[in-house]
């Protein structure tokens, strides 16, 4: 497709998932008496030990180090309309020398309304001030993202369109693309609760070579094993090509799988221990980038709630 006709197809994306949110906001709300007004506030600190030499960002997967964070939001809800506003920061200290710390600031506003019954519609902006992507280890992100959600006793599905648009810090170039996909969330009566997605996203890059588009398929499984353990194995699938990027004649394309194991242990009031372990196997049809990363990581959180 030409450079007109993307701009053609971007214009009409986002003018598809505006117009349901007119829709909806034009829908007369049910009356109801639900009001609440509550802040949330989580903090978490991690230890990460990873083997890696990933050389192009990949989402400091690769990375050894400590990070610790929080985040604060508070949720307004009227009747079937929901508002909530949130703040957040966290820390990354690497291990590595060639690795500097990083800081990450994020900012969002999130709006749903329950437009019938089982449904949901939901949108939200948010701004970070330096994330590790794919394509590039600093990058400033603004996302805009909508989901139009079904829930029935124990099943969930939603449907998720995005759009996100990039700054690259090193050299103050841009990017910006699309994101698309579904999930599925299914609790069993004995505790046990599955969740399976598919994701397709892309860059656009001012930088050609940063350009990628991805599909991603991934499952967890929740098992509790007690009232205070919770097991969680999961899978995750990746392929994604850089059109602009030729190795031996042909686009680079790269994919990697990822199976991992989760453990949490609920220590009691909002605390949460957790350790975790994985392998990434990541193949790519340039051999430099072929690499098996082994990742284990231990860290506790705590969670604060205040109905106002």
């Amino acid at each position: 497709m030409n450079m007109f006709g993307d701009v053609i197809v971007k214009k009409a994306f986002l003018l598809g998932a505006a117009l349901p949110a007119m829709a909806i906001a034009l829908t007369p709300a049910t009356a109801t008496a639900q009001e609440r007004e509550r802040l949330t506030v989580d903090i978490f600190a991690l230890l990460n030990d990873a083997n890696g030499e990933t050389s192009d960002g990949f989402e400091d997967q690769d990375a050894s180090g400590f990070v610790a964070g929080g985040d604060a939001e508070l949720d307004i809800r009227r009747g079937d309309h929901r508002f909530a506003v949130g703040a957040g920061s966290t820390y990354f200290a690497f291990s590595e020398d060639d690795r500097d710390d990083r800081f990450n600031n994020a900012f969002w506003g999130t709006y749903s309304y329950d437009f019938a019954d089982d449904w949901t519609f939901w949108v939200q902006g948010r701004h970070d001030t330096e994330l590790a992507t794919l394509e590039s280890s600093e990058a400033r992100q603004d996302r805009l993202r909508s989901q139009v959600i079904w829930s029935k006793g124990d099943q969930r599905v939603r449907f998720r369109a995005g759009y996100r648009w990039r700054e690259y810090i090193s050299d103050d170039t841009d990017g910006e693309g699309l994101e698309i996909g579904t999930d599925y969330r299914r609790r069993f009566d004995n505790g046990v609760q599955t969740y399976t997605y598919l994701r397709w996203d892309e860059i656009e890059a001012d930088r050609d070579r940063r350009s990628y588009t991805r599909w991603t398929l991934g499952t967890d499984i929740n098992v509790p094993v007690s009232d205070r353990i919770e097991l969680i194995p999961s899978l995750r699938f990746r392929t994604w090509t850089y059109p602009n990027r030729e190795v031996n004649g042909h686009e680079r394309h790269d994919g990697s799988f990822n199976p991992r194991l989760t453990v949490t242990y609920d220590l009691g009031d909002g605390w949460e221990a957790l350790a975790r372990g994985g392998v990434i196997w990541r193949r790519s049809n340039d051999d430099r980038f072929d690499e098996t990363i082994t990742r284990l990581s231990v860290g506790v959180s705590k969670r604060f709630r205040w109905d106002l």
